[in-house]
């Protein structure tokens, strides 16, 4: 077992690449090899954010990711955030978000879906 503040001491680099509508972060950690790709779609309105993780021990690991969105869907956080409504489709796995007041944009959907 590595002690926390061990296991705080990063002894690889992160590695960044920025692209036309896409960035990429890298990172090897005791070997974890991962990759998050974000990046926009040219046609459409929509952010995609892509997890890759690779093992590189040869052992087996247990691993979770956990992401976290605060969708605001208006201009300002303190004057929307409270007015989102939010879906689950428990088939799926897929969280969808409306704002239903903003007088703009009442008939978006904002979401959020994993892949299997």
């Amino acid at each position: 077992m590595v002690p926390y503040a061990a296991a705080q001491t990063r002894e690889t680099p992160y590695i960044t690449r920025h692209g036309f509508g896409y960035s990429v972060f890298e990172h090897t950690e005791r070997g974890i090899h991962s990759e998050v790709w974000v990046y926009v779609a040219l046609d459409t309105a929509i952010k995609f954010t892509v997890l890759k993780v690779k093992n590189k021990t040869g052992r087996a690991r247990r691993l979770s990711a956990t992401g976290y969105a605060e969708w605001v869907l208006g201009d300002l956080r303190t004057k929307n955030s409270h007015a989102c409504d939010y879906d689950v489709d428990l088939e799926s796995g897929a969280i969808f978000a409306r704002n239903s007041y903003n007088t703009e944009f009442p008939n978006r959907v904002a979401f959020s879906t994993p892949t299997r």
